[in-house]
């Protein structure tokens, strides 16, 4: 009996990953998508340039998108304003050459079609993509409009998130919404005592790059950094996707991996490693857009306090992750995790005792 072999086992991408990928799409969809816009708005509606659009849009988003998710990010992110946008600048003249040579390749394959049609359609082009024509001019200035205009939406929306980026766009929040999510309050431990080990400056420079390195299990999570508050941080989820999976809580775990393979770099350059306690919980909240000059979405309501009471009561427990048991019930089972419940805890300013559970990765 013939068996046929077993395929090997590919591993799975992380959640990092993952986002990675959706974001390289949704960018390279964008700009395909303006390029087929502005074409149309230039020359009209073609089917046949659609498939130019496709064949040389697509691929050359796909590198766009390369770029601004996984390198520029990488490389960038501590430098100069000044050198940043020159670096990048020259990255993406070399694709705007790349762009031009792609369109060639594919003008010259449909020169080589069986059928009037693609002949037609590579005559009608062959000019866009010939250095010194009017039409060449035309096409590297559309080609640099939906550039730009992808760049800025993407990275518009990666410092605010998209579906905030939406909400004000669409007004959605110009009047108070009620939403359901879930909080974490996550703190520095003896953040006191290192401001006076370390000086204001250096100090600084270390809550940056806590808060940097903080940036990947947060979108692996597809949380959102809601506030930045001294050396605290406040990060959210719509409940239903911040429960699914446990993802709030892998958050925080994914975060003391981050910090755990970082350690050699925050000895050598500060002398400590950061040590950081959480508290999380769900609840009910107003999401409203307040102020007018700076504009941004606040979120108020009795889960916030109730939330930062509970990481305030991280150090009293002994505790890194503390989570109210109404999280808890709604994160369901939890098999990879080791639970301790510690009974109902009276919060400070709070009447009402709250049930606590102490959240930790086996060891």
């Amino acid at each position: 009996m013939f068996t046929a072999p077993l395929l090997p086992q590919l591993p799975r991408p992380s959640a990092l990953d993952r986002y990675r990928f959706r974001a390289e799409a949704s960018v390279a969809l964008l700009f395909m998508a303006l390029l087929e816009i502005g074409a149309a708005l230039i020359s009209g509606p073609s089917v046949l340039r659609g498939v130019v659009v496709l064949l040389v849009g697509y691929p050359v988003g796909l590198l766009i998108g390369v770029l601004e998710v996984r390198v520029l990010p990488r490389f960038l992110a501590r430098q100069p304003l000044l050198v940043t946008v020159g670096l990048a600048l020259g990255l993406h003249l070399v694709l705007s050459a790349g762009f031009v040579v792609a369109g060639r390749g594919v003008v010259t394959w449909l020169q080589q079609g069986a059928t009037d049609a693609t002949a037609r359609l590579a005559t009608a082009s062959a000019a866009r993509f010939t250095v010194g024509t009017g039409a060449f001019a035309q096409m590297l200035a559309l080609y640099g409009l939906s550039l730009l205009a992808t760049i800025l939406a993407y990275q518009v929306s990666r410092k605010i998130g998209p579906r905030v980026l939406l909400g004000l766009l669409t007004g959605r929040y110009l009047k108070p919404v009620a939403e359901h999510r879930i909080f974490l309050f996550l703190d520095v431990k003896n953040s006191t005592g290192l401001a006076e080990q370390l000086g204001e400056e250096r100090y600084s420079q270390f809550i940056s790059d806590f808060f940097l390195d903080l940036s990947a299990p947060v979108v692996a999570s597809r949380g959102e950094i809601y506030q930045y508050v001294g050396d605290e941080a406040v990060l959210t989820w719509p409940t239903a996707v911040g429960a699914a999976h446990a993802r709030c809580l892998e958050c925080f775990f994914a975060f003391t991996r981050v910090i755990a393979a970082r350690q050699a770099y925050y000895r050598r350059r500060y002398g400590v490693v950061p040590e950081f306690k959480a508290g999380a919980h769900l609840g009910r909240v107003m999401a409203t857009q307040v102020g007018d000059i700076k504009s941004e979405l606040v979120y108020h309501g009795d889960a916030l306090n109730t939330t930062a009471r509970i990481q305030a009561e991280c150090n009293a427990l002994g505790s890194r992750l503390l989570v109210s048991q109404e999280l808890r019930e709604r994160l369901g089972n939890l098999p990879a995790y080791e639970l301790r419940e510690l009974g109902q805890i009276t919060l400070r300013g709070r009447q009402q005792p709250v049930r606590l559970v102490d959240v930790r990765e086996p060891t």
